[in-house]
């Protein structure tokens, strides 16, 4: 058997999910921005994200985090719409962890750039 330490500890990617289901400025916003896939009042998910004229695609939050918003619409519950985000906090690079002690500055940066862009919900993530 080998032996093994540790040599880090942090996250990797965060996943933050909001339901925007109830009307709140946030979602007229969202039909706003260039983005593939349906529209919110659609079943379907939607990626907030356009291609550049390389074809490389670019991110309404930039390259390290994924904005994207889902509708499901169910008999019982109508419509249910949610909007998540993959965020990925840690520096460039091969160990690319997000240190515990940078967290919190590092997700009020996301935060903030979600605020300019008009996309951050009222409510907390889950």
């Amino acid at each position: 058997m080998s032996s093994s330490r540790v040599v880090g500890a942090g996250w990797h990617d965060t996943y933050l999910r909001w339901d925007i289901s109830t009307p709140e400025a946030v979602v007229g916003r969202l039909e706003g921005l260039p983005a593939q896939g349906p529209a919110l009042s659609a079943p379907g998910r939607r990626l907030y994200a356009e291609r550049d004229r390389f074809g490389r695609w670019t991110h309404l939050l930039g390259s390290r985090h994924v904005l994207l918003s889902w509708t499901v619409h169910t008999a019982t519950h109508g419509l249910i719409r949610r909007l998540e985000l993959q965020a990925h906090l840690g520096d460039e690079g091969e160990d690319d962890l997000c240190p515990p002690s940078k967290f919190d500055a590092r997700w009020l940066g996301v935060q903030q750039r979600m605020a300019m862009v008009g996309v951050l919900p009222v409510t907390e993530p889950r």
